[in-house]
């Protein structure tokens, strides 16, 4: 046990501090640079506490941080779900309280590397936060939404490095910093302060002339590489009309008009819709998949456009959310069955246990997952690998679309859901991260926005705002580009979890070979009072 309580004010309102300062580090406020100070407070309030109660200054930080940061999703079950306003909070605050094990977790772990292992207070924070955003983002099928890595977007040449380590490298030198100037605070310039803060400015500083001339580099490979002219269509459909019967030819027909304009404006040889873009179940509804099929065939384009699919086997109906390719021929050429479903949105998860649950799901239906091994679309040479909405926060699934042979990426989203909070703008941040690591360019198509262009650099080319109808006809540059991080993945992160690991299984048996002994004196001291 620690020398003070968890209830007074430094280890109550500093943790509550640090989830805030950085919440407001990502859009939409994206005061960036709070990031680099953030933990400070949340470093301050454990000094003197023990396990449990740092375990417990954790918690608080990520409460105050993922209920700040995840607000939206309270708009989304409340309005769309028809979730009762208590039963949206409690759903928001389940979640989250889910989501702060990990910032307590990483707390447990900082404190075993600092007294276990004499890690130095930055390593220590930065080694035990990787590791909890590298579980975050895989257990229970993860959910890596704003790692601290992602705030750092709008300072581009600092995130450069990304294509070698990948977002968790960020957000290690970031809770590094963190560390570091917590040190400095609590110590002034002693010799193993200056020591961390020298190593601490060395990479930080390696990282920053990389990023220069990394972007440099790719700045002349994009001059010379080779191109295609592609177009985005932004219908703006509202949520509550997309699964309106009557109102899908008035969908179809908006593309349709949209798809015109840009082809007479800019003459691209692709075009792409946004996710469920076709509100129906394309190829059953035979009348109006040939509506669709039509639009490519009388402009002579590769149309790529999201729907949901129905499949039977064995009798038995089986419900996709598809990316479709229709060649100038009015053909179906490729399709893509999304990998990484929402839980929740998209399917169930222990249906059997939740059964309580699909109520909330209903009119979504349960989707089945695509194959994780499907084929990449072929544009005239060109493949292309598609990310359906959700998917885009998963570096792991870029990754694999680049090493299947992707030489562009295509997003298309329908991010309708998210209303205007802030979450369109944390999504369109996290689709930069992926351009950056795996050096391709990527094509951002939504429903209601954020649609944008972005290049191999991670900058934005170009952009429809968000709640806007319209189209953006823009030639995009693939360049024959290398990426470290495509073929290592997070070899720092395992680096981080291995040593997480290892002192959690080392204090664990340390409290194991410890209890026999407590059993000993305690049996030894009643021998000794009778």
């Amino acid at each position: 046990m620690g020398s003070r309580t968890l209830f007074n004010k430094k280890s109550f309102l500093y943790p509550l501090l640090s989830g805030i300062l950085l919440t407001l580090s990502f859009p939409k406020i994206s005061w960036f640079p709070l990031a680099w100070v953030a933990l400070v407070p949340l470093l301050l309030s454990l000094e003197g506490l023990g396990y449990r109660e740092s375990f417990w200054v954790g918690w608080l930080t990520g409460i105050s941080h993922f209920t700040s940061l995840l607000y939206w999703i309270y708009h989304v079950v409340n309005h769309y779900g028809k979730v009762p306003m208590p039963l949206g909070v409690v759903t928001l605050l389940l979640l989250t309280s889910y989501l702060s094990l990990f910032p307590a977790i990483s707390c447990l772990v900082y404190k075993l590397l600092k007294r276990k292992w004499f890690f130095p207070p930055g390593i220590a924070m930065a080694v035990a936060w990787v590791s909890a955003e590298y579980g975050r983002g895989h257990l229970f099928s993860g959910f890596p939404w704003g790692l601290i890595g992602y705030s750092q977007i709008p300072w581009h040449t600092a995130v450069q490095s990304m294509d070698v380590f990948g977002v968790l490298g960020i957000s290690f030198l970031l809770v590094f910093g963190n560390g570091v100037l917590h040190s400095f605070i609590r110590h002034g310039f002693n010799r193993k302060v200056a020591l961390e803060v020298t190593v601490f400015l060395v990479l930080f500083s390696a990282n920053y002339i990389y990023g220069i001339r990394r972007l440099h580099f790719v700045d002349k490979s994009m001059d010379f590489s080779e191109s295609i002219k592609v177009g985005i269509v932004q219908g703006n459909i509202p949520q509550d009309l997309k699964w309106d019967r009557e109102f899908q030819e008035t969908t179809v027909r908006r593309y349709g008009e949209l798809t015109k304009e840009a082809i007479e404006t800019g003459h691209p040889s692709l075009v792409v819709w946004p996710e469920t873009a076709v509100p129906f179940y394309f190829g059953v509804n035979i009348d109006m998949s040939l509506k669709v099929l039509k639009i490519a065939k009388r402009y002579g384009i590769y149309l790529l456009f999201g729907s949901p699919g129905l499949e039977y086997r064995n009798s038995q109906p089986h419900y996709y959310n598809w990316a479709l390719l229709a060649s100038p021929r009015g053909r179906i050429t490729g399709v893509y069955a999304k990998e990484h479903l929402v839980p929740f949105g998209e399917y169930v998860p222990l249906k059997k246990l939740l059964f309580f649950v699909h109520r909330l799901a209903e009119g979504v239906g349960d989707f089945s997952a695509g194959s994780e091994q499907q084929k990449l679309f072929d544009i005239g040479g060109i493949k292309v690998g598609t990310l359906i909405c959700y998917e885009v926060i998963f570096p792991e699934l870029a990754l694999k679309k680049r090493k299947l042979g992707s030489n562009l990426l295509v997003n298309i989203s329908n991010d309708a859901w998210f209303g205007d909070t802030g979450a369109p703008y944390q999504h369109l941040e996290m689709a930069q991260a992926r351009a950056i690591e795996t050096r391709l360019p990527l094509v951002r198509c939504t429903n209601t926005g954020i649609s944008a262009f972005i290049d191999a650099e991670g900058k934005i080319r170009g952009v429809i705002p968000l709640n806007k109808k319209g189209f953006l006809v823009k030639q995009v540059a693939i360049p024959a580009l290398v990426s470290l991080y495509a073929v290592t993945g997070d070899i720092l992160a395992g680096v981080c979890i291995w040593c997480s690991m290892l002192v959690l299984l080392y204090a664990l048996y340390d409290k194991i070979r410890m209890n026999p002994r407590k059993r000993r004196n305690k049996w030894n001291l009643n021998l000794k009072a009778s």
